[in-house]
């Protein structure tokens, strides 16, 4: 592993993730053929730091707010729901956070 990991030095980005999209048809190739070399015995078992990362890379969905999320089926109407899904996009946010953020300022306003 050591061998490998210093022949692509050089496609490490700063944050220390691989950056494969960057290497040419030819350094992917022999960087398959490499890979495929790899034995059991080049191998080392998992540190606790790499458990836990194995383990937050594993977890799926959307990250628990607050008690967690529940589905909520509404009927609204379309013409709005169009806008809404206009106005989620330009600011780059999901329909979902729209909603709830809308429902955050209409109870805190009406309270």
């Amino acid at each position: 592993m050591k061998k490998r990991d210093s022949n692509w030095k050089a496609c490490i980005r700063p944050d220390g993730s691989f950056d494969f999209d960057a290497l040419t048809p030819a350094q992917k190739e022999q960087y398959y053929a490499e890979c495929e070399t790899v034995k059991a015995s080049d191998t080392r078992p998992l540190t606790a730091r790499d458990r836990k990362l194995l383990q937050k890379a594993a977890r799926l969905g959307r990250p628990r707010v607050g008690l967690g999320s529940q589905r909520a089926q509404i009927t609204v109407e379309k013409g709005l729901l169009k806008a809404a899904d206009q106005f989620a996009v330009k600011h780059r946010i999901t329909r979902s956070r729209l909603i709830t953020e809308a429902l955050k300022q209409y109870m805190e306003h009406a309270a």
